[in-house]
């Protein structure tokens, strides 16, 4: 559940959707943002604060910056972010499948070598 902002001097930003900047209020240092449909595979590059994934089915994984993340296309996500020192900054990626597929044909080549 998401609260009113009490306190609107720090804020989580997102460039989703083309690199467009988004601003969600931080409520006690902590963002949500729930039932995300992500359309196309996903790249989330976490650079300051902590980050948890959570899926439909309940599954979710927890990290702190600095990590990246591929997420999966034709799934339904919750994004709970928090501060770490006064700080969240994360970008993200829409990466087509068909370059998914290419990046992954060239790693498992180069696995092989």
């Amino acid at each position: 559940m998401v609260l009113p902002s009490m306190n609107k001097s720090v804020e989580a930003i997102s460039n989703n959707h083309l690199q467009q900047p988004n601003k969600f209020p931080l409520i006690n240092g902590l963002a949500d943002v729930r039932d995300y449909y992500v359309a196309n595979c996903l790249l989330f590059k976490l650079n300051k604060g902590s980050l948890r994934i959570e899926n439909e089915f309940g599954e979710f994984i927890e990290q702190s910056a600095p990590c990246l993340f591929l997420l999966e296309k034709d799934q339904t996500i919750t994004l709970s972010m928090s501060e770490i020192e006064g700080h969240i900054d994360f970008s993200s990626l829409e990466v087509s499948y068909d370059l998914m597929q290419k990046i992954l044909q060239s790693f498992l080549q180069y696995k092989k070598l």
